[in-house]
């Protein structure tokens, strides 16, 4: 749920519980602490959904510490480097340490792509503007009004004459309206009267800000109630007032006698407008009873109060980082919900933990599991260079797209940033046996390489024995615009030992063929390998969704969601039913706390 979605949600809730409580305790207040208590619902059901108790509770302490490095990564015991041989080591329960170079990356530019998020938001504009227009109208007609007015004085009252006018008195701010035909009647020191009490109490501040409040929150039932109510009160207020001055029962045969309907949605007319219940209060005036109302309106207040108590700890997170961007970050924990009844006992198990060191580079990501989240095999992600933040996320997720992945960590000409560490010794794709060594061989276009062939020697000990194992790579890429759009993956044979089967001892074996699709620009839109496929949807420059098909049916899709300066805040997963699976959330923790 978007968090535009989740205001409105409870706005609407919020402004219903105490535009009830106030239907409740009407008939104990009096008009004029009606008025405030109506103003007081406009502003606290707009005010209350942007109160959240984790701002005060829950959140913990932002302004951390500097992490010491056996915190943030553990050393490895040996590294030596000879010509393109590396040879690394590393003690059987410690993971193999980041390795990292400065290389050029490449972030891929974004496509907007129209959601129902758009369409919603279209639709509001055009509603909006088409109440805003109407509203304007009759601003406009009030000023013709004024226009074709004289300005005339009545028992020392200044009032502008209006001929033919469609009601026989009104108000706007500070100015008072009379129809010509009732300059001279019996009822026009009962009109001035009432349209004097508007005039000094400002109803007409009243009529316009119910008015805006209903144009941009037309959505809200509660809206419409609340102007209708704010417009009836006032005129029952200014009827209290003015009959105080007049006759009682005369002022209630004018106000019948003068009695019609207002012309402008801005004026506040002596008129007809909600006749029957103005006449029932002239007759049973009310005076505010706070011993009965006090508990009452505390009741609803925290009743109002509901969504906030409720609002889920990461609603509340994703609200705190709102105004938060990569920067002073100290660690990125994911972890998973499941929407699925057999998994949810397995909720907020933890996915990826990755750690930056503060000059923020980006040391080591752990992944505990990977989707569908039942492996418990934890391991360590290795990155030759600094990635860009679209890729981290990717990998956060644990979620596999295979070698999309390297386009989104680092470019679409990733083989250049791989080839750059491999021919620095850094073998980009570690293993995990206990004694590597790496030999490589380069074929370069330009400054981009076609073929990578790579010679891995490695050790494996049993209890009883150990093993001497070789394993030959060879790597070829092609590429459009720079953009890599082809890669092989091959081995060669043999592999260690003996196969009674000849033709797994010689010879070269295709094991991946990948095709990489972009759109007219930088951004890659589908990837292929063998029967599986991705396509990636984006929004702005993020990575918005994407979709993995097997023999082109969806299997799953999976939806990204970002705050304003592209921090992540969650991955929705939806099985191939369309069926919400997982949702994995986003915790960060910071050196220090950032203004931003």
């Amino acid at each position: 749920m978007s968090q535009l979605f989740s205001f409105s949600l409870e706005y609407v809730f919020t402004s219903a519980v105490l535009f009830g409580g106030y239907i409740v305790l009407r008939r104990f207040i009096a008009p004029e602490v009606r008025r405030m208590c109506l103003y007081a619902i406009l502003f606290l059901s707009l005010l209350i959904p942007q109160i959240h108790f984790s701002d005060v509770a829950w959140l913990p302490d932002k302004k951390f510490t500097s992490l010491s490095a056996e915190t943030i990564t553990k050393p490895l015991e040996n590294v030596v480097i000879r010509d393109k041989t590396l040879t690394i080591a590393w003690s059987e329960d410690s993971p193999p340490d980041v390795l990292t170079v400065s290389a050029p990356v490449h972030k891929p530019e974004a496509v907007k792509k129209t959601s129902i998020t758009d369409i919603l938001v279209y639709i509001y504009a055009i509603i909006t503007a088409s109440l805003f227009g109407r509203l304007l109208l009759s601003l406009f007609a009030l000023i013709r009004l004024y226009r074709r007015s004289d300005r005339g004085q009545i028992d020392g009252m200044t009032v502008r004459l209006v001929p033919s006018a469609p009601f026989a008195g009104a108000s706007f701010f500070r100015h008072i309206f009379l129809n010509r035909e009732y300059a001279n009647s019996r009822e026009v020191k009962t009109i001035l009267f009432h349209e004097r009490v508007h005039r000094d109490r400002w109803h007409s501040a009243d009529m316009l800000i119910s008015e805006l409040h209903t144009v941009f929150f037309w959505f809200n039932p509660v809206a419409w109630l609340l102007r209708n109510e704010l417009r009836i009160n006032a005129e029952i207020e200014a009827d209290s007032v003015a009959s105080n001055s007049i006759a009682r029962e005369k002022y209630i045969s004018d106000l019948v006698a003068a009695s019609i309907i207002s012309p402008s949605v801005f004026i506040t007319p002596f008129s007809s407008f909600s006749l029957k219940r103005r006449l029932k209060e002239l007759h049973t005036p009310v005076r505010t009873n706070w011993k009965k109302i006090r508990v009452f309106i505390v009741l609803f207040v925290l009743m109002a109060l509901v969504p906030v108590a409720c609002t889920d700890p990461m609603d509340q997170e994703a609200r705190y980082l709102a105004n938060k961007s990569m920067d002073n970050i100290s660690k990125i924990t994911t972890t998973y919900v499941s929407h699925q009844e057999d998994t949810q006992e397995k909720d907020e198990k933890i996915i990826s933990i990755a750690f930056f060191s503060p000059d923020q580079k980006l040391e080591k990501v752990h992944n505990l599991t990977s989707y569908p989240y039942t492996s418990t095999t934890p391991k360590t992600r290795v990155f030759v260079t600094n990635p860009n933040s679209d890729g981290l996320f990717a990998v956060m997720d644990g979620l596999s797209m295979k070698y999309a992945e390297r386009n989104f960590l680092y470019g679409n000409d990733w083989p250049a940033v791989v080839a750059a560490a491999a021919e620095k010794g850094e073998h980009y794709d570690l293993g995990r046996s206990r004694l590597n060594e790496y030999k490589y061989c380069f074929e370069y276009d330009g400054q981009l390489p076609v073929k990578i062939k790579t010679v891995e020697d490695f050790d494996l000990e049993t209890d009883t024995s150990r093993f001497r194992f070789q394993m030959a790579y060879e790597h070829q890429f092609e590429y459009q615009d720079r953009k890599v759009t082809r890669f092989t993956e091959a081995f060669f044979a043999p592999m260690g030992g003996k196969s009674s089967d000849p033709s797994k001892n010689q010879g070269l074996q295709i094991r991946e063929d990948v095709r990489f699709e972009y759109d007219d620009g930088e951004r890659l839109i589908r990837m292929r390998v063998g029967k599986e496929s991705w396509t990636f949807q984006y929004n702005g420059d993020q990575l918005a969704g994407s979709e993995f098909y097997i023999n082109d049916k969806r299997y799953n899709r999976r939806e990204y969601y970002y705050n304003k300066h592209g921090l992540k805040l969650r991955t929705e997963i939806f099985n191939l039913y369309d069926e919400p699976e997982y949702t994995i959330r986003y915790s960060y923790e910071f050196y220090q706390q950032a203004d931003i």
